[in-house]
């Protein structure tokens, strides 16, 4: 009689286990056939290691016949909303994607939606915003004020570009410009290729 108990004890114990392992991946062992893999992109986007790791493994599960990226994000730096807007982008040729909004889906978190098949947002969405900012403190009076100097070595006039130890000069501002202007360009093109607009 105690095997038996043992026996029983350790089936649902192996059990719990396995339904917190499946819920731990987003995904239910309920039911048979087709399912849909849900990715979440939340927050400020500054990183795309994880949201890429967890794109690529729900796309090549055989039994997720469709992925949807639901979106709560005010945007994030450029590159790794890139890096994930490309992932999407490639992935809409193998199954079908959708992007659903939640609260906010502005910047990047909207850049990231244009590589998905469409796009769900409810009336109260935040959403669009399609621009690059780009802000740095200029600490120099501060430093003046507490005695603090830097010495700065260099290997051209623009490697300190955005340092706060200095004040920012015409040919800073200049190059800047151009950089914001290149990556606003960047997002327009997206927008443009994706939403059939011209």
């Amino acid at each position: 009689m105690k095997w038996l108990w043992w026996g029983l004890g350790s089936f649902f114990a192996l059990l719990l286990a396995f339904r917190i392992g499946a819920w731990s991946t987003g995904f239910s062992s309920d039911g048979v056939g087709k399912k849909v893999g849900i990715v979440h992109i939340s927050g400020p986007i500054v990183s795309a290691e994880g949201i890429v790791k967890q794109l690529e493994k729900i796309s090549n599960r055989k039994d997720v016949a469709a992925i949807v990226v639901r979106i709560d994000s005010p945007g994030g730096l450029v590159a790794p909303t890139q890096e994930i807007y490309e992932k999407i982008k490639s992935i809409k040729g193998e199954k079908p994607i959708v992007s659903s909004m939640g609260s906010v889906a502005a910047s990047g978190g909207y850049y990231v939606a244009l590589g998905s098949d469409s796009i769900m947002a409810n009336p109260g969405t935040i959403l669009g915003s399609i621009g690059v900012v780009l802000n740095y403190p200029v600490m120099t009076e501060l430093l003046d004020k507490v005695g603090i100097e830097f010495e700065t070595v260099k290997s051209g006039e623009l490697k300190d570009v955005g340092s706060y130890s200095r004040a920012v000069t015409k040919a800073d501002r200049s190059h800047l410009n151009d950089m914001v202007s290149d990556m606003y360009n960047q997002f327009v093109r997206a927008v443009s290729q994706n939403r059939a607009m011209t």
